[in-house]
């Protein structure tokens, strides 16, 4: 049995949390956000999570070595990027969604970025002899693109979060430690723009959740109930009951983690030992004014979806 978790949901969900909780099961092995792994992998050697760069890293070396290139690797990783950028593109949601919409060049493009996939994937689980993958990349148009190379062996996870609490996270300035040759913070984005992407992630992840497709999960619940939280997906993953399901690194709030290779998300992949796992809720005190009425207004309606009002 080979089978793929992705984590699909806006930035500053708590993905690379959900991730590395995954990742410490038994017979399953966390990349962090797959789909980066061209640009900020082999392209600009960014840290895995192990601390090493990402090419001196033996793990990813092995797996990448058997990618099918004829070409240099860095040519071979700007060609796979050209692609993804045409394929993952918001205005390509609609084409993924309805494959009788897609002109002849789009088609192309997207087979040839889903043998890229095929072929990285593949060797993931080759070189690492896990039965399932973590890939936490996040963005709802690789979810499609995933979903539809490798069927009902994708188990997609919509992790959503308070909009006002994305906003709020996004509105913080973050190191990125993954960046080693010099100091730059995590992308920041105003709440305006923020409820437009929160609002257009989510509503294509829970248009796969109607259809039958994903699976959706509140960051607050996982917060709350961690343990159980990762129980029950890892079981509707394998197809047992949650009872059967040992989760032996979490107890209370608190994760024992170990080191994990991943190639991006948030700067807690690199945590390992003891974490706690808390609410961030800092926002609902420090998002005031316009910025959170924005953010309120332009999302309610799926607010009261998900039960945050």
């Amino acid at each position: 049995m080979r089978k793929i978790i992705l984590i699909a949901g806006h930035s500053r969900s708590g993905s690379t949390l959900l991730d590395r909780l995954l990742g410490e099961m038994t017979g399953f092995v966390t990349v962090g956000e797959l789909r980066c792994l061209w640009i900020r992998g082999l392209l600009a050697d960014q840290l895995c999570g192990c601390g090493a760069p990402f090419r001196s890293c033996g793990h990813w070396r092995d797996i990448v070595a058997d990618l099918p290139a004829a070409e240099t690797r860095d040519a071979y990783a700007r060609r796979v990027l050209r692609v993804q950028k045409v394929v993952e593109k918001s205005k390509a949601i609609p084409l993924l969604l309805d494959p009788s919409l897609r002109p002849r060049e789009f088609s192309d493009r997207l087979d040839e970025y889903k043998h890229a996939l095929r072929s990285l994937v593949a060797g993931i689980f080759d070189k690492t002899g896990a039965s399932v993958i973590v890939d936490s990349s996040k963005k709802p148009a690789y979810a499609l693109i995933m979903k539809e190379l490798f069927g009902d062996d994708v188990h997609v996870v919509h992790l959503v979060r308070d909009s006002r609490a994305v906003a709020f996270s996004r509105l913080r300035t973050k190191l990125r430690p993954e960046i080693h040759w010099m100091k730059k913070n995590m992308a920041v984005g105003n709440p305006l723009r923020t409820g437009v992407e929160w609002r257009l992630a989510n509503s294509v992840l829970t248009a796969m959740r109607d259809a039958g497709r994903c699976t959706q999960l509140r960051y607050e619940d996982l917060v709350d109930r961690p343990r159980a939280t990762i129980a029950s997906l890892v079981a509707g993953v394998l197809a047992v009951n949650p009872a059967t399901v040992q989760v032996p690194h979490i107890y209370g709030g608190t994760a024992e983690l170990s080191m994990a290779h991943s190639v991006a998300g948030n700067p807690m992949r690199f945590a390992t030992g003891k974490i706690p796992i808390t609410l961030d809720d800092e926002w609902e005190k420090n998002l005031t004014g316009l910025r959170r009425s924005v953010v309120t207004l332009m999302t309610r309606k799926q607010l009261k979806r998900y039960n945050f009002i």
